[in-house]
């Protein structure tokens, strides 16, 4: 198992995620990939069954937190938030991705998904990701054919393999299907009752949309929500998304030289809203240094009246 955190590095208005995974060109004998790479049904091209992957035996559901738990080469099916890592490849037409654990968002495991030759993307495939990419350029498609994006829930079927270094991973997912997840009812806060709450805490919290002196993006963007009150402000993650793209609970990059008024972020239903818009984010507690409490990930925006 693996843990993953948003760290906010590079101070840029709008950085890019790096080493994309692209499919492998055909070979001659039409097959993708160096070793006859799974269909997405759990086969290989050749008719015979991949690793673990007997078609009488359905995959034991288990849950992120008892991932570990798995038996290496056990078909598994498992439920989370499908997402971009910062840096990923691809191995025998396969990209690595991440599972994200609804509940907590420090937990998550590594996911290997086939690569489409096609676009868009088969049923249990995903899109070749460019070089220099972003989070919200993610796209998968279902069994059934709904479009996925990073953030959504899904449920991966595959096998649990064991690397070298001992940790599982769900290798060679042959069925993607959308699902939902429960998750802890956020606690309503304002900007002196959250300086109170828990590590990995699920709050929200109604505030002004703002920009920062020097705005850190990598992946996300560190913005603000102001209390206009008192001037308190509180740091909020989003996911930077693309300008003219409205990606719910996204940003649009900020240009070189920016203002409040500059600041573009996209509401859970579609909205464009403007800096100084007053909303209510609906995110995780991450601590700081100096004990200073901060939302990363957002989760959830929405209009606030």
């Amino acid at each position: 198992m693996i843990n993953v955190r948003r760290l906010p590095i590079l101070l840029v208005a709008a950085a890019l995620l790096v080493t994309g995974c692209q499919a492998f060109e055909p070979s001659p004998s039409g097959v993708a990939g160096s070793s006859g790479a799974g269909s997405g049904d759990g086969t290989s091209a050749t008719g015979t069954s991949a690793p673990g992957a007997s078609p009488s035996a359905a995959p034991r559901t288990v849950t992120i937190a008892d991932f570990d738990q798995a038996v290496d080469g056990e078909r598994v099916r498992v439920v989370g938030i499908i997402r971009a890592p910062t840096m990923t490849s691809t191995f025998d037409n396969y990209c690595s991705l991440h599972l994200e654990d609804a509940t907590n968002p420090g937990r998550s495991i590594s996911v290997d998904v086939q690569v489409a030759s096609s676009d868009p993307p088969s049923p249990n495939t995903m899109a070749e990701l460019p070089s220099s990419y972003r989070a919200t350029d993610l796209l998968v498609t279902a069994e059934d054919g709904t479009a996925i994006h990073d953030g959504d829930t899904v449920a991966l079927s595959g096998t649990a393999t064991k690397g070298s270094s001992g940790t599982l991973s769900l290798d060679r997912v042959f069925r993607i299907e959308v699902a939902t997840a429960s998750v802890p009812r956020p606690i309503a806060v304002n900007f002196k009752t959250i300086k109170k709450q828990k590590e990995g805490t699920l709050v929200r919290l109604t505030g002004r949309l703002d920009v920062g002196f020097l705005t850190s993006c990598y992946g996300t963007c560190g913005i603000f929500l102001e209390d206009p009150a008192t001037g308190a402000t509180v740091s909020i993650d989003v996911t930077l998304g693309t300008k003219n793209e409205r990606i719910p609970n996204s940003m649009w990059p900020l240009p070189k030289n920016y203002t409040r008024s500059s600041l573009r972020v996209i509401a859970n239903d579609g909205r464009l809203l403007r800096g100084g818009a007053r909303v209510r984010v609906t995110g995780w507690i991450t601590i700081g240094t100096k004990s200073v409490r901060r939302i990363d990930p957002v989760i959830q925006i929405e209009n606030a009246p």
